[in-house]
């Protein structure tokens, strides 16, 4: 027969297993919900016990009792359960700390312990809630296990579970505004530039999926000989491939992808087309045309709708705030400096797949900037500069109609004032007559 224990005491049970180390009947055992006015009427000293049952999380106590990974994670369920709200912010941070902490500790141990579907649960519950707490002094910090956990365990995990901290990233970002140095990044090149001298950071979700690729190394450094078959990269190149074609398999996407995201995916299909350059192995080639296509997929919902509040070169994932989210003007040329480069110094290759891939993103680029230039970037002696480099990087991809279909009217009105005359300008009013006008008065200047 089974026995229902409060919370209160299921932590008290298992301070004293931990300690004693002798099996306690945990399959008899079964935590029960939160009480009403738990939050309030608890008294300080028996919080105490909270802080005192996560000392135990560590790797090596978890390790020699794996019997109460099981009990830990149905209290953690009862502690983390959404149904339960937030009556007390600084205690329902204790219980996000109590639960960060036992994933970041069993995150390397579970495929072993055979517990991947038990963290994935507490992990799935943490995020649910995180997001309403920022970062502070007092160490509240759960991105670090959050990522160990995915870089550990990333092909066991649920495909939703993942999904949703792949898309709840830029979130992460906005939570840590005014703490920088608990932000990471991951760059093949710039990254510490990146660092220095803007306040650009990526999707925390994302930086989790190329650690977990590539290692925990900012920027990566590469030669000519990193391309070659037999390299280590090379091999960590295809293993990531096959990892985004994992994911796009099912069915899991990044939406609103951010600036330095866009400039890491620019890098990466460089990266894909080096290696594919460099590789007589058709297998390896099918592997890196998938990686392109999937991780195109992965960051870019070609059916999205483009707005002022989901540019791409809005701050922090388009999260509403009380104040203007565009990315400053500076930040925004240095960023298109970046991501020209990435453009114009990539190898082509004979792979129509990854080339289309390549182009897609110029062309999703080049709409997105279109809606930036609404603001007062198009009046920036940058602006209208940088906007035209990047648009003549893809000229193949403004001809029908349908390559300007993503672009509502007002977008529509700012590309042609901006564009350069020329064919693309010419495709552009040939296929939407009512702009000729406006646009032939502000090509006079009047």
């Amino acid at each position: 027969m089974s026995k229902n224990v409060a919370p209160i005491d299921a932590i008290n049970l298992l301070i004293s297993a931990f300690q004693d180390y002798r099996k306690a009947p945990w399959e008899a055992i079964e935590v029960g919900a939160l009480d009403t006015g738990f939050f309030t009427d608890l008294p300080v000293a028996e919080r105490d016990g909270l802080h005192q049952l996560s000392r135990f999380f560590t790797p090596e106590d978890i390790s020699s009792r794996p019997d109460l990974i099981k009990p830990v994670v149905d209290l953690l369920a009862q502690l983390l359960d959404p149904e339960t709200g937030d009556e007390d912010r600084d205690f329902a941070k204790a219980f996000l700390k109590c639960g960060y902490k036992f994933v970041g500790a069993l995150a390397p141990l579970a495929k072993e312990l055979e517990c991947v579907e038990s963290i994935s649960r507490v992990f799935d519950l943490i995020q649910q809630r995180t997001l309403w707490h920022t970062f502070d002094t007092q160490g509240f910090n759960p991105l670090p296990s959050l990522r160990l956990c995915l870089v550990h365990n990333l092909a066991e995990m649920p495909a939703p579970v993942v999904s949703q901290f792949l898309s709840d990233g830029a979130g992460y970002t906005y939570g840590y505004r005014y703490t920088k140095t608990e932000l990471k990044l991951f760059l093949f090149e710039h990254a510490e530039t990146f660092c220095l001298v803007t306040d650009l950071h990526m999707n925390q979700g994302l930086l989790a999926l190329y650690a977990h690729a590539f290692g925990a190394a900012s920027s990566l450094k590469l030669s000519d000989e990193d391309f070659l078959p037999e390299s280590q990269f090379s091999g960590k190149m295809l293993s990531f491939c096959e990892r985004v074609k994992f994911l796009k398999d099912r069915d899991v996407f990044i939406p609103g992808a951010q600036h330095i995201d866009l400039l890491l995916v620019a890098q990466t299909l460089s990266a894909i087309s080096k290696a594919y350059a460099h590789t007589e192995t058709p297998a390896h080639k099918a592997i890196l045309e998938q990686g392109a296509v999937s991780l195109l997929a992965l960051m870019l919902n070609e059916h999205k709708p483009m707005s002022d509040k989901q540019s791409a070169f809005n701050r922090y994932g388009g999260l509403l705030t009380a104040t203007d989210n565009r990315i400053d003007n500076s930040e925004t040329t240095f960023l298109l400096e970046k991501l020209i480069e990435s453009f114009t110094a990539r190898t082509e290759t004979a792979s129509p797949v990854i080339e289309k891939a390549v182009s897609d993103l110029k062309h999703r680029l080049v709409c997105e900037l279109s809606i930036q230039m609404k603001g007062d970037y198009a009046k920036s002696p940058n602006g209208s500069p940088m906007f035209n480099k990047l648009v003549n990087l893809a000229p193949e991809r403004f001809q029908t109609k349908a390559d300007f279909s993503s672009m509502d009217n007002s977008t529509l009105a700012t590309f042609a004032a901006v564009v350069d005359f020329g064919p693309i300008k010419n495709n552009l009013l040939s296929h939407h007559p009512k702009l000729i006008k406006d646009t032939f008065i502000k090509d006079l200047g009047l």
